[in-house]
């Protein structure tokens, strides 16, 4: 889950400047045909210094990424198989825009108009007033973002053939009108004809068909789409696919940045707007992201200056990086919930069908024989020190949520077996335990799919085998690449029975329904809760702050009971960066690269 891409210019300059001014950047003279064609990585990496000091007099940054694009994805991560946090970070903060952006300032969050210069929001509407001088980039071809940009936005996520992973709040949206600079979206009412493609006239404003006000309404829009770019375009398949351009190649842009080469398992470039825009204008020119997928190799690049900034995933490999005395170490407490998955639907054609999955107690069961504290003891050790589990699957600091009523205890788990009618396990738990229980004729054997190049995945899968196998319920590991787990034939296919993974991106916890809302666009594991939905369906008009509140509460203590999933911890966000890199500041919720601007050299 992400905040729906919130993420995630100045006069107009004459075109001929633009090109003048982007041949320079980009290393070479560019005929005015292939100018702002997205280009083969190697061509940028090749030509960048070696050295912190040749980057320096470059104005270059070296990023290490360590994780590529899921396989089969590209850019568009409003697409339900492709969001992918690298994604945002990469392509959608530095280039695309929207109404506001989330600052994270001194521990706590705070939304800033970025796009828009004012928001004025009731029971009727939603009105945005466009900031002057918000002007696309389109291969040196300039124009303003309009109305039109922003109507096209809510068109592409409530088209019903379009592959989103949440129109949540934008499906309340009947009709739009425009005057001037601002436009105005007019909330559906029972008696509303919808315009704008948020589905039929209503009927009751029940479930998927929500009316009303949006409550998380800055939330409503994130990164606005550039039509005349991508109007072509299809958005399921093509929009986006092999770099955030338009339909005839050449990068769009309304940031500070622009994608100018990217290749799949190597890298992404991305270049100072020559345009400019309506922030502060870069100090960096260019500012490569080299995907290094290991993270030992990740460190080593780092620590030998081969990249200048890296955000890796916590894991006990990163932590002597803090006595490194050439680097800055910065932790913050997560906005992303680590997670275990378990899948109730049906599952792929390469993943066992576990039934005994669709029962709650049988879930409940395999919570409760999980050490989770244990789990972050030796998954992070010296990562970040008096991290807890997570009690809460609508709140990334939920430690004293309902879920805590499930925490470790073999013996419980044990005797909830046994209460409901399952033979042949262990009667206590123990850790050479080699017998396994078997239920209504199905035995407890489950797979657990997790990340085979994420050390800290493949440590937390061994301590839940071992974990579930002393209580009688075996656990078959299935390690693949992160790039086949978020494939599209991967869990966004519910193709798992059981897999970890990390949620985040949002501030408002309104951005799980999506997740754990019925048919909801990022719901893998087929979850439905006829109760939760109620709850969310009144959530998202209800204006009333406690009674929003009260609505999240009882949507969170339902599903404590059925455990779709097994809450583990706020996953930490570390941001390491040399100690001559200035303007790096850690977002957990946006993202390392949300004011990429502010980068610099001392």
């Amino acid at each position: 889950m992400h905040k729906r891409i919130w993420f995630l210019a100045a006069a107009a300059l004459a075109l001929l400047a633009v090109v003048g001014s982007a041949s320079a950047m980009t290393g070479g003279p560019k005929t005015a045909s292939s100018y702002g064609k997205v280009m083969p990585f190697a061509q940028s990496w090749n030509a960048t210094p070696k050295t912190p000091a040749g980057r320096m007099a470059k104005s270059t940054i070296n990023v290490a990424q360590e994780q590529d694009l899921g396989a089969g994805c590209g850019w568009n991560i409003n697409n339900a198989a492709c969001t992918l946090a690298w994604a945002v970070w990469v392509g959608w903060n530095p280039i695309l825009r929207g109404p506001y952006t989330v600052a994270y300032v001194n521990g706590g969050y705070k939304y800033e108009y970025d796009l828009v210069t004012n928001v004025t929001v009731n029971s009727k509407y939603i009105r945005y007033t466009i900031r002057k001088g918000a002007k696309w980039n389109w291969g040196g071809k300039l124009s303003p973002v309009t109305w039109q940009d922003f109507v096209y936005t809510v068109q592409l996520l409530n088209n019903p053939g379009n592959h989103v992973s949440s129109n949540v709040g934008v499906n309340q949206i009947a009709s739009a009108k425009h005057s001037g600079d601002t436009v105005t979206f007019y909330w559906k009412t029972s008696a509303s004809q919808e315009a704008l493609g948020g589905g039929p006239k209503s009927k009751g404003c029940t479930g998927s068909n929500a009316c009303g006000p949006f409550a998380d309404y800055k939330d409503l829009l994130g990164s606005i789409y550039p039509m005349a770019a991508t109007k072509d375009e299809t958005f399921n398949k093509t929009m986006f696919k092999d770099c955030i351009c338009g339909s005839n190649g050449k990068f769009v842009t309304d940031g500070p940045f622009y994608m100018s080469n990217y290749t799949r398992g190597q890298g992404t470039t991305l270049k100072k707007n020559p345009a400019g825009w309506y922030g502060k204008s870069p100090a960096l020119v260019t500012v490569n992201f080299k995907i290094i997928t290991q993270i030992d190799s990740e460190i080593e690049a780092i620590k030998g200056g081969e990249v200048d900034v890296a955000d890796p995933q916590p894991t006990p490999a990163v932590a002597p990086l803090a006595k490194d005395k050439s680097i800055n170490y910065v932790v913050a407490p997560g906005n992303y919930l680590e997670h275990i998955d378990l899948q109730m639907g049906n599952t792929g054609p390469n993943t066992p069908g576990a039934p005994l999955l669709k029962h709650s107690w049988f879930r409940q069961a395999l919570m409760l024989g999980i050490d989770r504290q244990g789990d972050i003891n030796a998954s992070l050790p010296g990562v970040a020190k008096g991290l807890s589990p997570d009690n809460s699957l609508l709140y990334t600091s939920g430690t004293s949520g309902p879920f805590k009523k499930w925490n470790y205890s073999p013996s419980d788990a044990i005797a909830k077996m046994k209460a409901n009618g399952c033979t042949g396990g262990p009667s206590t738990a123990s850790n050479s335990n080699t017998k396994v229980w078997t239920c209504g004729g199905h035995k407890a054997e489950i797979q657990f799919m997790y990340a085979s190049d994420n050390p800290r995945r493949v440590n937390s899968e061994a301590i839940v085998q071992a974990n579930e196998m002393a209580i009688g319920i075996k656990v078959d590991p299935n390690g693949v690449p992160t790039s086949t787990l978020f494939g599209n034939s991967g869990a966004p296919a519910g193709n798992y029975n059981m897999t970890e993974f990390a949620w985040g991106g949002s501030v408002d916890p309104g951005g799980f329904i999506s997740i754990w809302g019925t048919g909801g666009g990022e719901n893998w594991l087929n979850y439905s809760n006829k109760s939760v939905d109620a709850d969310f369906q009144d959530s998202l008009s209800q204006l009333n702050n406690a009674k929003r509140a009260a609505d999240f509460a009882a949507a969170d203590k339902t599903m404590a009971n059925d455990v779709p999933a097994i809450p583990l911890y706020a996953l930490p966000s570390v941001l390491t960066y040399k100690k001559l890199v200035t303007g790096v500041s850690e977002d957990p919720a946006a993202g390392f690269t949300w004011d990429m601007e502010n980068w610099g050299w001392k």
